[in-house]
């Protein structure tokens, strides 16, 4: 009975529908290591999406003005964000030049934009709206943050996520395992960060 209890958690099943997506995608949709990174990328963009409307939440509580807290929390997000997915682009360009010759990068992702894209990202923000709705809205776990606190968590998270990424990739660039180990290794990674780094260290999720 548990573990149906369990299947209900709003967290338990964004967990699970961000392994399932980039396997099925790879089994069944023909999802290259490429598109689920970028599937990844969206997943976190719309993270922070979600964080900044609790940030806001959050913030509303106290008569501190604190209006510099915003406009720093969307820039190092953005930053994070745009940098890495800058970086990733650049990587995978040179492995499509000078390793998988018979692909195209950017016909690859454009297809996938028109293709899939469309609808996933609005899902994935939709997915992270209703978790929130209901474990931090409905229940008011707001009142249990301090605004500053609650954005230096953040922004630890975002830059512990961009050393984990650009040494992954290196590691990846160099060592060229194969797409489904490299696939496994992702997820495994991103629960993992989300799970023990994010939950149970810095308590911010």
């Amino acid at each position: 009975m548990n573990w149906k209890l369990n299947l209900r958690h709003p967290k338990v099943q964004q967990g699970i529908m961000e392994v399932v997506f980039p396997l099925a995608g790879y089994f069944f949709w023909d999802w290259s290591l490429l598109i689920i990174v970028v599937f990844y990328v969206m997943d976190w963009l719309a993270s922070q999406i979600m964080y900044t409307r609790r940030l806001i939440k959050v913030k509303e509580q106290f008569n501190e003005i604190l209006n510099w807290v915003l406009p720093l929390s969307i820039i190092v997000s953005l930053v994070a964000i745009v940098g890495v997915s800058a970086f990733l682009y650049s990587m995978f360009q040179g492995l499509y030049g000078l390793v998988w010759h018979t692909k195209d990068l950017n016909q690859e992702l454009l297809t996938f934009f028109k293709a899939e894209l469309w609808y996933l990202l609005p899902l994935i923000i939709f997915s992270y709206h209703i978790m929130d709705k209901m474990l931090f809205y409905a229940p008011r776990r707001f009142v249990n943050y301090l605004v500053r606190p609650y954005l230096y968590k953040n922004i630890i998270s975002n830059s512990m996520a961009v050393i984990l990424i650009f040494v992954g990739a290196i590691i990846y660039a160099y060592t060229l395992p194969s797409d489904i180990l490299a696939i496994i290794l992702i997820v495994v990674v991103k629960l993992f960060f989300d799970v023990v780094i994010k939950k149970k260290v810095l308590k911010i999720d």
